[in-house]
Formats: structure tokens, C-alpha cells, sequence
């Protein structure tokens, strides 16, 4: 209201974090970042209460903030330790979807770019080279799994649109958020008179198209699926790079 009347929101920031630098996410209001003295803190309620979010963070003050929109990544400037970058941050826009009885949930699959890469190419060197590592390539899939669900992990199915037949299988490692990857590559057929893949036989690489992803327990006739197919696409990369 114009700075009529305030309203404390540092709930759940400690009070020996002073604050340096907050942002909205470019799309929900609600899910805010903080960036204060000893790390980063996240919001869904818009700032009702805040959960310390490290990303893999060392502690650090984090002074500065931005959103990079087009990849929903969340870029850091520190004191000290550089540039961070927090690869998409997205799915914290439907967290508010989990409640106490959510066994697991698979949250929205991104499209994903095809493409070969130049393995061991390198272009000019200058008087000084930076490196970092890239994210993984494939489909980044984000899940959640309850930790007080029962039963053997979870593994992320993938298959073709309007197909039953899964092309991979990606295995979950256990409770709480992870994130997998899909290399975009369908597992060796299986070879019906071994009940096994085939010898010798390698994954091969999907061709661009629609797929399908969901969360599923156990095989064979016992399989359930636990979260609704996510669709997305596998489209090949546009002329002249991304």
C-alpha cells in the first residue's frame, strides 16, 4: 500500500543473516529468493516463511541476485566465491502441489535439445582460460519422493507418446528431491526368448519427437504408476545453435 503499513516476513531467516539482495521469480509472485550473509534462502508464500536453499553452495554472502529467464536458472553473485548459477528453478513453482499423503511427485519436464557434441575440440586459448562444468546432457528430470513412503525407490519411466513400451528407465536414489538425467537413449530391446537384453547390444539415441514421463514402482504385472505421464518434447537444435 505505498509503505502505508508493514509487515515483518523473515521467518525462518536467522537472525544473525543480514539481508543483501531479494528477488521475485520472473513468472509465480509467490516464490521468492534471498540472498543474505552466510547463503540463500527460498520462499513459496511469498515470504510468509523462508527454508535455506544451498544449491550446493559453500557458505557465503550472497549479494546479489538475478533471474535468467529463458532457462529459469537463478544466477548468484558472491563475496568471494564468484558467480554461482543454479541450474532451473522452476519446479519450486509447483512445490505447493505436495501435501502429507503425496507418495511422489514428478515435476514438469522441460523440452529438451538434441544434438552431437564436439568431444574434444577445443576453439583459441587466451592469456587466461575459465572452465566450468556444463549440466548434464539429456533430459534433466526433478523428482520428489516422500520419506516416509514404503517400499523400493521409484524410477522414472520414460516411452513415446501414445506408446506402451517404456524406452528407458532412469533409477531413483531415494527419498526427498533429486534430480536424474535421461541421455536420450532407449534401452537395448529385450530379448524375449532370454527374458535379457540382448548381448552385445547398446543403447541407441532417440530420434526428436514426442515422449512421455512418469514415476513408477515395481514390474512386469505388479507396476504402478505413481505420478500422471509428463509430456514434453525432444526437438533438434535450431539452426545456428540454441
Amino acid at each position: 500500500d505505498g509503505g502505508e503499513t508493514w509487515a515483518m516476513i523473515n521467518r525462518g531467516i536467522s537472525a544473525r543473516d543480514p539481508v543483501w539482495s531479494i528477488v521475485e521469480d520472473d513468472e509465480d509472485p509467490d516464490v521468492l529468493f534471498l540472498g543474505a550473509e552466510f547463503g540463500l534462502y527460498v520462499s513459496i508464500d511469498r515470504g510468509a516463511e523462508w527454508t535455506p536453499f544451498d544449491g550446493g553452495l559453500p557458505t557465503i554472502q550472497v549479494r546479489e541476485i538475478d533471474f535468467q529467464e529463458n532457462e529459469d536458472d537463478l544466477v548468484l553473485g558472491t563475496f568471494g566465491r564468484g558467480m554461482w548459477v543454479i541450474d532451473d528453478v522452476s519446479f519450486l513453482r509447483e512445490v505447493d502441489q505436495i501435501g502429507p499423503e503425496t507418495e511422489a511427485h514428478l515435476f514438469a519436464v522441460r523440452d529438451v535439445f538434441s544434438y552431437r557434441s564436439n568431444l574434444g575440440s577445443e576453439g583459441p586459448r587466451g592469456a587466461q582460460t575459465w572452465r566450468a562444468e556444463n549440466p548434464p546432457y539429456g533430459a534433466t528430470l526433478t523428482v520428489w519422493v516422500n520419506p516416509d513412503a514404503s517400499g523400493a525407490p521409484p524410477a522414472v519411466a520414460i516411452r513415446r507418446a501414445g506408446s506402451t513400451v517404456e524406452s528407458a528407465l532412469i533409477e531413483v536414489g531415494g527419498t526427498g528431491l533429486e534430480r536424474v538425467t535421461w541421455a536420450l537413449e532407449e534401452s537395448p530391446a529385450v530379448d524375449e526368448s532370454e527374458g535379457q537384453p540382448g548381448a552385445n547390444r547398446r543403447p541407441t539415441r532417440v530420434e526428436v519427437g514426442i515422449f512421455e514421463a512418469a514415476l513408477v514402482r515395481g514390474s512386469g504385472d505388479d507396476r504402478e504408476v505413481l505420478t500422471p505421464w509428463q509430456t514434453f518434447r525432444v526437438r533438434p537444435l535450431p539452426p545456428g545453435g540454441m
